[in-house]
């Protein structure tokens, strides 16, 4: 006897053929319940990654799930969600061919981005978009505690950049982001805390009032992990494969016991 769920693959089969990719909506949607319930739990905010399903579909069940915003790995993946009406937007690599391009420009000249950088090179390119855009670029730096793959690697090169941000009319400082890995959080820490003392001699007390205040400031970006995070960025939302992401994101202010997300 055929069940419902093997008539429904027949009908994929005749209607798309084979191979063909297929998601459940009941499990998308209740992982992605879950992991809001676990970052509301948690006190941070949630930007989700879109950067494994690339769908504004996916990321708008997201965004009303209660995500404030999403995170991209390219312009253009955020060239793709602007146009879906997706606003809250931020980039989190370094852009800079983008940004030369003109294209960064005429991204922020439709909405308010944040984007991330680890150079003067790059700001440099993101203050020419912004004064082109005829709107200050938010610029978030990105700190490296270990992963080795982008970002400054000491608290003094974080506060320079931020001073550089500081200092040109055409850029905005958005806070800290961090990629650590799964161990390097007490490393993280330390790197937070190191720099909230420089930030705070440039006057820079906005990030101090979103690492240490009780509220969550809307589209607050001082990054993930140490205590005082405020916002994740939590790239398996959505197919939640048994990874450590999880347990990484959401190891701020309260250990919180984290279970994967069951289909």
């Amino acid at each position: 006897m055929m069940t419902a769920n093997d008539g429904l693959k027949q009908e994929l089969i005749e209607q798309f053929g084979t191979p063909c990719a297929v998601i459940d909506l009941d499990i998308v949607d209740r992982n992605i319940a879950h992991l809001q319930s676990l970052c509301d739990a948690a006190g941070i905010a949630n930007r989700p990654h879109i950067k494994t399903h690339k769908s504004p579909f996916l990321a708008r069940r997201q965004l009303d799930a209660g995500a404030i915003g999403i995170t991209c790995q390219k312009l253009g993946e955020g060239e793709v969600m602007a146009e879906a009406g997706i606003e809250n937007i931020l980039i989190a690599t370094n852009i800079i061919g983008a940004a030369r391009s003109g294209r960064l420009a005429a991204l922020q000249r439709r909405i308010p981005l944040k984007i991330c950088a680890d150079n003067p090179v790059s700001l440099a390119a993101y203050a020419e978009a912004g004064q082109a855009a005829e709107r200050p670029v938010r610029v978030l730096v990105e700190c490296d505690t270990g992963q080795k793959r982008a970002g400054v690697e000491t608290p003094e090169e974080a506060v320079a950049l931020a001073q550089i941000i500081r200092d040109d009319p055409w850029l905005e400082f958005g806070g800290l982001m961090f990629y650590p890995p799964v161990d390097g959080w007490p490393a993280t820490q330390l790197f937070l805390d190191s720099a909230r003392g420089g930030l705070g001699e440039l006057g820079l007390t906005e990030l101090r009032r979103r690492v240490e205040g009780d509220e969550l400031p809307e589209g607050g970006d001082a990054g993930v992990g140490a205590a005082g995070a405020r916002e994740a960025q939590l790239a398996l939302a959505v197919e939640q494969w048994p990874q450590s992401l999880l347990q990484a994101a959401l190891h701020c202010r309260e250990r919180c016991r984290l279970l994967p997300c069951k289909a």
